[in-house]
């Protein structure tokens, strides 16, 4: 697994969506998870205490890395699940361990889990990009 360090915008600059884009090798037998976890600036809580969400892999390319072509890096495109960006403007909410809800963050960070059914073939990924988008 892999954890990015904590990411923080500018002052006064909060975040409604996330995108993660991996250039990866993922043949068939493989698996690659994309979490993401979030704080906003008015949200008292440690951002070390919130969980990981998984987020929804929306590339569909059709097909996987060829198994024996190591070169063979496609890119795919991870989104925060429809059902967590219920806020305004479809803004990403989540609710703290306080019961409070809050809408948008200003704090982020990026987990990637690599899953094989095979210790022969293993997911590489060649790049990482993440999108804190504005609605």
């Amino acid at each position: 697994r892999y954890i990015t360090r904590r990411v923080t915008l500018a002052d006064n600059q909060n975040a409604e969506d996330l995108i993660v884009y991996l250039t990866a090798y993922k043949p068939a037998e493989t698996t690659i998870n994309v979490y993401y976890k979030i704080l906003n600036s008015e949200d008292s809580e440690d951002f070390d205490d919130k969980n990981y969400v998984q987020m929804d892999q929306t590339t569909s390319t059709g097909r996987n890395s060829v198994t024996n072509n190591l070169s063979d890096f496609i890119e795919y495109k991870y989104e925060i699940p429809p059902a967590n960006m219920t806020g305004i403007d479809n803004a990403v909410t989540y609710t703290s361990g306080l019961g409070a809800t809050f809408s948008g963050y200003n704090v982020f960070a990026i987990k990637i889990v690599m899953l094989s059914t095979t210790d022969v073939v293993i997911p590489q990924i060649r790049d990482l990009r993440a999108i804190a988008l504005q609605v």
